[in-house]
């Protein structure tokens, strides 16, 4: 593990253990239209709102980057085909035969 990722992610850590434990009290939880309540810590609230919120983000980006993922695969595909056809060539060439520039 880097040095960087250590100084940022230890206190990263601490102050998140430190609000999970700062914020136990109970919360109601309830969706309106549904009969159903669950009780719940506060922050199981919070760090699941901050965890959805990020998987959303990460499904948005995923699906607006379909193009350049085709377009990858395609180039690499192309660029394939071409080195087959380049190694083709040339072992057609080795096997051609030398043959001089008529008029000499």
């Amino acid at each position: 593990m880097r040095l960087s990722t250590v100084f940022i992610a230890v206190p990263v850590g601490i102050v998140a253990i430190a609000f999970a434990v700062a914020n136990r009290q109970t919360v109601s939880l309830s969706l309106d239209p549904l009969p159903w309540t669950v009780d719940v810590p506060l922050f199981a609230v919070l760090y699941s709102g901050i965890v959805g919120g990020l998987l959303i983000g990460v499904i948005a980006e995923w699906w607006r980057e379909r193009r350049v993922r085709r377009a990858a695969r395609e180039a690499k595909a192309a660029a394939a085909a071409l080195q087959r056809e380049n190694a083709a060539l040339k072992s057609g060439q080795a096997a051609l035969p030398v043959s001089t520039p008529p008029g000499r």
